[in-house]
């Protein structure tokens, strides 16, 4: 908003922190040039690497202004917007079931079938050891092999136990 020589207003720049590739031209422009775009320009004590620009804009992050999060005397509950910004950002897009541990219920005298086949050509395994490492013995050829949990489960395509696919 202009109100005679003045400009008033919030300035959003979304999206541009940390995106690969991304181009700052237009907001580099508006943050070294602010005369031009009829903002309100300080001196340059912020940015030592500023291209030689001696004026720059003055901004803040939306925490400092959050809904909310400010008391009765106006001040910003700094810590609060960051909080609920990060949570916000963070924990709600994850579902309930994202955040319960992803761990396979193994127990010994299992039969896996991995991804990829044994050298002998068979991709069925029998759960010898279940823990942090596994230890298995393919089923034609007896051979025994020990991996670490995480790899195993990487490469397990299913769990067969009596009867029923688990």
């Amino acid at each position: 908003m202009q109100e005679g020589d003045s400009v008033f207003g919030q300035m959003i720049l979304i999206g541009t922190g940390g995106s690969e590739g991304a181009d700052f031209a237009g907001a580099q422009e508006i943050i070294y040039n602010p005369k031009g775009f009829n903002i309100h320009a300080v001196k340059n004590v912020y940015d030592k690497g500023a291209q030689g620009k001696q004026e720059s804009i003055f901004f803040f992050g939306a925490y400092l202004n959050r809904k909310g999060c400010y008391n009765e005397d106006g001040i910003s509950d700094v810590t609060k917007a960051v909080l609920e910004i990060c949570y916000n950002r963070y924990i709600l897009p994850i579902s309930e079931d994202e955040m319960k541990p992803n761990i396979m219920k193994f127990a010994v005298g299992d039969t896996v079938e991995m991804k990829k086949n044994h050298p002998c050509g068979s991709a069925s395994f029998i759960v010898l050891r279940s823990g942090m490492d596994f230890k298995l013995r393919c089923e034609k050829c007896g051979h025994e092999v020990e991996v670490p949990r995480s790899k195993a489960e990487k490469n397990i395509k299913q769990i067969i136990r009596e009867g029923a696919d688990v």
